[in-house]
């Protein structure tokens, strides 16, 4: 197999597995490295190493010791979380835009997330952290902003996430 094909010992490394996950434990392994050293040095459950490795959950301090462990970047060890750079050429007018709220202005894309998580499946607060990506100390700010544009409902009922009977916040769908 020609190796000037693969970008990254990742990109290698998934063309013999299914997943990323599998890569980078493959990875890992090779590098005589395991998850479970890793959550034993890092005082985590090696149930949440194992999310974070498989993408499924975040972590900046997990997947900066993965990288590490791997020899990569962590924008290199876990691709699924970066964004592509931004081409500095590229006039700003011809990028990709989110939708617009009313008055013109540019709906965040963590609070288009948010909302469609949460337009036909009332959540709690954890899992919506989880399932966005975003930092509870950001989320006030992301509801705020998705209140001011429809309306937000904060009541008791059954996380569709987690299934759990707790405090939920949904969304009307907007009538046309």
């Amino acid at each position: 197999m020609n190796s000037k094909w693969f970008a990254t010992a990742l990109d290698q490394a998934q063309a013999r597995q299914r997943t990323r996950g599998e890569a980078r434990l493959n990875l890992l392994r090779a590098r005589g490295a395991s998850l479970t050293g890793i959550a034993r040095e890092l005082g985590k459950d090696l149930s949440t190493v194992s999310r974070v490795n498989r993408g499924e959950r975040r972590s900046g301090l997990i997947e900066g010791e993965i990288a590490r462990r791997l020899g990569l970047s962590a924008s290199e060890a876990f691709p699924e979380w970066c964004r592509p750079p931004v081409d500095p050429h590229v006039p700003p007018a011809r990028r990709r835009r989110s939708g617009r709220l009313r008055g013109g202005r540019r709906m965040p894309d963590r609070a288009a997330l948010i909302t469609a998580l949460i337009l036909d499946r009332p959540m709690c607060l954890d899992c919506l952290v989880v399932q966005s990506g975003v930092r509870t100390r950001d989320l006030d700010g992301t509801l705020a902003t998705v209140s001011g544009v429809l309306s937000l409902h904060l009541a008791a009922g059954r996380c569709r996430g987690c299934g759990t009977m707790t405090t939920v916040l949904s969304l009307d769908r907007p009538s046309r």
